[in-house]
């Protein structure tokens, strides 16, 4: 059975050539990004997801899926808006690691 790999950000430059690489292994790959992607929708075999990992209640949704392997690379690029970079960098990974320690424990 296929490990399924879930990458946040996997849009972006090193989600994008980090899913390249693992499409050669015996994976299943989950992409989950805010936004749609033109280049990532013509790769096959991938599953796209649009969410934003600041949507505690969208992700939960995605979470009633098992995920053997998580690999955040959300990020928000732009760092002028420190209020939308503190959302997206803390907030959306506190929100990951709340839904994965709550699969732990059911």
């Amino acid at each position: 059975m296929k490990k399924k790999i879930l990458i946040t950000g996997g849009s972006g430059f090193i989600g994008f050539n980090l899913l390249n690489k693992l499409k050669k292994y015996n994976f299943q790959i989950y992409i989950l990004s805010s936004k749609s992607s033109r280049r990532l929708k013509l790769i096959k075999n991938i599953n796209y997801i649009i969410c934003d990992i600041r949507d505690k209640k969208k992700l939960k949704k995605l979470f009633s899926n098992r995920f053997e392997i998580i690999i955040n690379l959300a990020g928000n690029i732009d760092h002028s808006n420190n209020i939308e970079t503190l959302k997206t960098h803390y907030n959306g990974c506190k929100n990951l690691i709340d839904l994965v320690d709550k699969k732990k424990i059911e």
